[in-house]
């Protein structure tokens, strides 16, 4: 099982509207892998309030939980909030090219990015890039 954690920082969390708490994330790693279910998270670098303790949370997170873990760079999906704000910060400069540039994302650490964050570039990449290199394959489909 792969849950949407998106981040383990309490503001961050709130600013996304996840109604979780990192209480509830690790529990919920827990009660999935003590089910013998193998279980992680998928992880947004990029959001609002970001910070760099908050991605090193992160990352210190999946180290100490040994969970399967997913990244990408935050998405501004046309309709959302998010999306909304990149409008009207300027950070999306042409609806079409944002599509455009929606289609073609490879979920890869040198893939371009809208940075909503108060934070470097450089950082972001960085803590994508560590949070990439834990990633696990997930079980393979064979057919008969």
């Amino acid at each position: 099982i792969l849950y949407g954690f998106e981040s383990l920082d309490e503001a961050v969390l709130k600013q996304a509207r996840k109604g979780q708490s990192e209480p509830d994330i690790r529990s919920a790693i827990k009660q999935t892998q003590a089910a013998g279910i193998k279980a992680g998270g998928l992880f947004i670098v990029g959001l609002p309030g970001e910070t760099r303790e908050s991605l090193d949370k992160v990352i210190k997170f999946t180290e100490e939980m040994g969970s399967v873990v997913r990244v990408k760079y935050l998405s501004a999906l046309p309709g959302t909030d998010i999306y909304y704000q990149g409008l009207k910060k300027g950070l999306i400069k042409s609806e079409v090219q944002h599509l455009r540039w929606l289609a073609k994302e490879r979920c890869q650490s040198d893939d371009e990015f809208i940075n909503f964050s108060d934070l470097p570039d450089k950082i972001l990449r960085e803590s994508y890039q560590k949070l990439n290199n834990m990633y696990v394959k997930g079980p393979r489909v064979v057919s008969c």
